[in-house]
């Protein structure tokens, strides 16, 4: 009687397909787990100073809402009275930078228009991302 030999030999390769699986999740859950572990500070006791600078003049604040108003600090102004607005907002800070905040439901032209009649005025404009509740409601 003849015996056919099957394909039932020895698996004789190494399958890495789980061990890739494995190290593919182990890396996603570092990256999302990073920004949290790098943004927390370690609380260090700051020393006093004998002599200090002055305190930097803080920046000025323009918000776009989401029903495309436009504030400075917290008050409305319309976008016509912006280019009259800022040259006299920005005649005493020098160095202070000018943040825009601007919602998701801002139109970039209205987000464009701020920045350039910043930048016109002689400002520094900084464009900045925070809470959404932080902007001023109507």
């Amino acid at each position: 009687m003849r015996r056919y030999r099957s394909d039932s030999s020895e698996f004789s390769e190494i399958n890495i397909t789980p061990l890739t699986d494995v190290v593919l999740v182990l890396l996603l859950i570092f990256m999302i787990a990073s920004p949290a572990l790098v943004s927390r500070g370690l609380p260090v006791s700051v020393p006093q100073a004998a002599s200090a600078d002055e305190a930097p003049e803080p920046a000025l604040t323009l918000s776009i809402d989401g029903l495309h108003g436009l504030y400075v600090e917290e008050r409305a102004v319309p976008f016509d009275s912006l280019d009259a607005l800022l040259p006299g907002l920005l005649a005493g800070r020098t160095d202070a930078p000018v943040i825009l905040r601007a919602d998701t439901a801002a139109r970039h032209g209205e987000v464009v228009r701020v920045l350039d009649a910043v930048q016109r005025a002689g400002g520094r404009p900084v464009l900045g991302v925070d809470r959404p509740d932080v902007v001023p409601a109507q």
